[in-house]
């Protein structure tokens, strides 16, 4: 179990570029779909409880899911292995970078790249809010929220303050 769970988690992490909401398409195609370990809820609630704690949202993820579901142990080796390509990947960028400089090939490498994270992060935002707004409240938060901060560009601090507030008060009741 420990080498699937190495397994898993290291493509998790080799294919995860551009962070927490590009990594959870990726995980949840591999523990859910492929491996059947976690439901779908599950890695989400793991996801939020991540969210909420310091540190690397993709590494929190998957350690507090493993360890959930598992043991300690196992998300260690779940923590590890999803860090380990970041790890390699970056050391194998550093070393090319300092011996030479920026070349076409290479910045389009990584502009291929940031349009794939786009992508899987459209994608996740997508999901997020198709389990989110359920109903009329859900749908008018959001409305409120897309307006207050891409239109009238308000701070996300307030944002997120005036979104529990207003749960607080009203969300409970629809």
């Amino acid at each position: 179990m420990v080498l699937k769970i190495f397994k898993s988690f290291f493509k998790v992490g080799l294919f995860t570029f551009g962070g927490g909401y590009a990594m959870l398409p990726v995980l949840m195609d591999e523990v859910v779909k492929k491996q059947g370990w976690f439901s779908e809820d599950e890695v989400l609630e793991g996801y939020a409880m991540a969210q909420l704690s310091m540190g690397i949202i993709a590494i929190n993820t998957t350690t507090l899911i493993t360890a959930r579901k598992f043991n300690a142990r196992l998300a260690l080796v779940a923590a590890l292995a999803t860090m380990l390509p970041s790890i390699l990947l970056l050391t194998l960028i550093g070393m090319y970078l300092s011996t030479s400089n920026i070349n076409p090939t290479f910045e389009m490498i990584f502009l291929s790249i940031q349009i794939g994270v786009g992508v899987l992060i459209a994608y996740t935002i997508l999901g997020l809010i198709q389990k989110s707004a359920l109903n009329l409240y859900g749908w008018g938060l959001l409305i409120l929220v897309m307006v207050l901060f891409l239109g009238l560009q308000w701070s996300s601090l307030l944002i997120v303050a005036l979104s529990i507030a207003l749960s607080a008060l009203w969300g409970h009741k629809l």
